[in-house]
């Protein structure tokens, strides 16, 4: 149940981002890439804290005991704002499929510090997403 309910997750990440992508595009000529990210942090905001408190039934943050998890919001913030200015200045087409690139990142980053394998099927999984990545941005 536990990995159906992952994929579910991730499969409504795809659908989220997916269109956020695209309609940021259209946003565009309304705001400027920067008040967009300060209006995607409000959209965050108005997202997370309500399911924070639905889920644990208060808004506690245990920045002190995981004071990684402030490294993790910075660079999750970094990227996104980045993404924007990226999209401000590319073509959807051509942003979208490179910044699929963080996954050979975090693949590689798993291997090296948690262990994590990278089998045969995943070295050629890599191989066919970089390939995938550059036919993409042509």
């Amino acid at each position: 149940m536990d990995r159906f309910a992952g994929f579910l997750f991730l499969a409504t990440y795809i659908v989220a981002v997916g269109f956020g992508s695209f309609l940021q595009k259209f946003v565009m000529g309304k705001v400027s890439p920067y008040q967009l990210e300060v209006i995607t942090a409000l959209g965050m905001f108005v997202v997370s804290v309500p399911i924070l408190f639905f889920v644990q039934k208060s808004l506690y943050l245990p920045i002190l005991s995981a004071p990684l998890a402030i490294l993790v919001g910075l660079l999750f913030a970094t990227g996104s704002f980045v993404y924007v200015l990226a999209v401000s200045r590319l073509p959807v087409s051509i942003a979208a499929p490179v910044s699929i690139g963080y996954v050979v990142i975090a693949i590689a980053l798993s291997a090296i510090f948690l262990k994590e394998p990278i089998t045969l099927l995943k070295g050629i999984g890599i191989i066919l997403t970089i390939a995938g990545v550059t036919i993409l941005s042509i």
